[in-house]
């Protein structure tokens, strides 16, 4: 976390993806929340950017987006599917 504000909860690599995950406890994350995130991401190299919260209405962009952890477990899903491993991600279904 900077001092400013900017932080990112956990940088993933991915094979040639790296995406920055913040986690807030919140049902309605801010736009603010969303473009601190997308910045500290961009600063880490992460190729995309998700804030996971309890929202039930989640925003995906080609980049990442405000999603819950349903959405971004299949986010994770296709991941696997285009890289042509051929199997599911632990724990796609609750």
């Amino acid at each position: 976390r900077t001092s400013d504000g900017y932080e990112v909860d956990l940088i993933v690599d991915m094979g040639a993806e790296r995406w920055g995950i913040e986690v807030k406890f919140t049902t309605s994350p801010s736009p603010e929340d969303l473009r601190k995130l997308r910045q500290s991401a961009e600063m880490c190299g992460c190729t995309r950017h998700f804030l996971v919260s309890r929202t039930t209405d989640p925003i995906a962009s080609a980049n990442g987006g405000s999603v819950n952890l349903e959405a971004l477990l299949g986010e994770i899903h296709k991941l696997f599917q285009s890289s042509g491993r051929g199997r599911k991600p632990i724990a796609t279904d609750f």
